[in-house]
């Protein structure tokens, strides 16, 4: 069996739901990822069993990819309408691109130095910059955020 592709339509109409539900969505996987954070931290500190931090993480991961899922195929949309929607999901995946970069690069800095395999004044200076980037992408994207809510008002 041939798994059928399918061809966005260039110059899609883009409905005021489609925009609200991906500003939704896009923003419960926000709010996700911030709660799987205080998850993995509260675990690390031991403040909860580990077989209850296990299950929570998983159903807060299922979520995710269901609204990943949806905001990725939404996007797919945008990027084959209109120039605005277009430019705006382009915009929005260099955003979280550099978000992603910055994050991994805190985590590398982070491990790096609890190694010791970097002076502290080297992690302070480096890590001011990539924290710098990831409040600029986070930035960029609230604000595409924004500019979206806005056309379904």
């Amino acid at each position: 069996q041939q798994a059928k592709s399918v061809e966005p339509i260039t110059g899609q109409r883009i409905t005021t739901e489609n925009v609200r539900e991906f500003t939704d969505a896009y923003e419960e996987k926000k709010q996700l990822n911030t709660e799987l954070k205080s998850l993995d931290a509260r675990a690390q500190k031991g403040k909860i069993p580990r077989r209850q931090y296990k299950v929570q993480r998983r159903a807060i991961e299922i979520r995710l990819e269901t609204l990943t899922r949806n905001t990725n195929r939404l996007k797919d949309t945008f990027r084959s309408s209109s120039s605005l929607y277009s430019d705006l999901a382009k915009q929005l995946d260099a955003a979280e691109t550099d978000l992603i970069e910055a994050e991994e690069n805190i985590k590398k800095l982070e491990s790096r130095q609890s190694k010791g395999e970097i002076s502290l004044e080297t992690y302070k200076k480096n890590i001011g910059d990539y924290q710098k980037r990831k409040d600029k992408a986070e930035s960029t994207i609230n604000g595409i955020l924004l500019r979206l809510r806005e056309k379904t008002r």
